[in-house]
């Protein structure tokens, strides 16, 4: 430091003034003021105080301050300018400066919503109240897979406004879970295109499409067995026949899945004294299920055969009905009036 003409560099030495000390550049303009007064010690330039150190140790600067290596306040640090109850955020030229929270916040279409209280705070709220008290109001929810791909639906179906949990493949239905409010509320379970298990209120419960069928004959070809031959029964009408799985051509049950059957089978003819037996013969893929009648016709009498069974199919399995009448004369065959079904053969899948 050069004071008078003389180089103190390096000196130690202080100074005791009333006032001020004023150091001032070489052209004796912009110095700097270094004051004290009151307690305080100011410092300034060209007599603007930009620093003041009050007696507590706590500085107060006017003006911007730049801060280049940090700064550490141990202690509370107060910025004049800003506004109580904001946040403090850098502006564009770096200087502090405060801002609301809803700056920094924003809701949610249909989810969170945030809303400005008007002094910088800010309240979130949701669409529907979630508490535990409160019933909660979505238009529909929807779950999806990490890949968004399978998804699960909870809304009221689109086809029919029913409340539904719906079931996704990708872009494709799969099936619903549904009650339909406009046939008594029943409780259905469906594919993607029908309907495929039914429980009404009361309990009762219909599976529409569960594989089932009954036929009987219709016109049998005549005088077919009675001399032991050995004969398919010609089960050639329908009564109904869920899945299309019985085939009037070859009188054949085919089973659409692996599963267990329900088969019933009842068989009735003309015999006369000639014939000793009737074998009924109920015969699938995996085994063979036969009801024999020993027989003493005298005069002309009916002979009639039934079996039942739950038996066990694999999918693609087949059943037919064999009969045998023997040992006499070739003249019998099952035969139906127009108005009773004396022959039938029925089945429908179990589980």
């Amino acid at each position: 430091m050069s004071m008078f003409g003389t180089d103190y560099t390096g000196t130690k030495f202080g100074l005791n003034l009333a006032d001020r000390v004023l150091l001032r550049n070489g052209s004796g303009t912009d110095g700097i003021i270094i004051e004290a007064g009151g307690g305080n010690i100011v410092a300034g330039i060209s007599d603007t105080a930009y620093m003041t150190m009050v007696s507590s140790g706590a500085m107060e600067f006017n003006g911007d301050v730049n801060i280049a290596d940090g700064l550490f306040v141990d202690g509370n640090a107060k910025v004049s300018g800003l506004t109580s109850s904001r946040i403090v955020s850098a502006s564009a030229a770096d200087f502090l400066t405060s801002v609301d929270l809803i700056n920094w916040s924003t809701g949610t279409a249909n989810q969170v919503t945030a809303i400005d209280d008007g002094d910088g705070t800010i309240t979130y709220i949701t669409p529907q109240d979630i508490s535990t008290t409160s019933a909660v109001i979505f238009g529909s929810a929807q779950i999806r897979d990490s890949s968004g791909g399978t998804n699960l639906t909870i809304r009221n179906d689109a086809a029919d406004g029913d409340p539904a949990l719906i079931f996704n493949l990708g872009a494709s239905l799969a099936g619903r879970i549904k009650i339909d409010d406009g046939d008594s509320d029943k409780f259905i379970f469906s594919t993607s295109v029908d309907d495929t298990w039914i429980m009404t209120q009361d309990g009762e419960i219909t599976r529409p499409l569960q594989p089932s069928f009954l036929a009987h004959v219709g016109s049998h070809s005549a005088d077919v067995t009675g001399d032991g031959t050995n004969i398919t029964v010609e089960f050639d009408s329908e009564r109904f026949d869920l899945g299309g799985n019985f085939n009037t051509g070859t009188y054949t049950f085919t089973a659409p899945v692996t599963g267990k059957y329900r088969l019933s089978v009842g068989i009735n003819c003309v015999i006369d004294a000639t014939h000793e037996f009737i074998l009924l013969q109920l015969i699938t893929s995996n085994e063979e299920y036969r009801r024999y009648t020993h027989v003493n016709a005298t005069p002309i009498v009916w002979g009639s055969n039934t079996v039942t069974v739950e038996c066990d199919m694999d999918a693609s399995d087949t059943a037919l009905v064999k009969l045998q009448v023997g040992t006499g004369n070739k003249n019998v065959e099952p035969s139906d009036t127009s108005t009773v079904a004396w022959n039938y053969f029925s089945g429908s899948l179990q589980n």
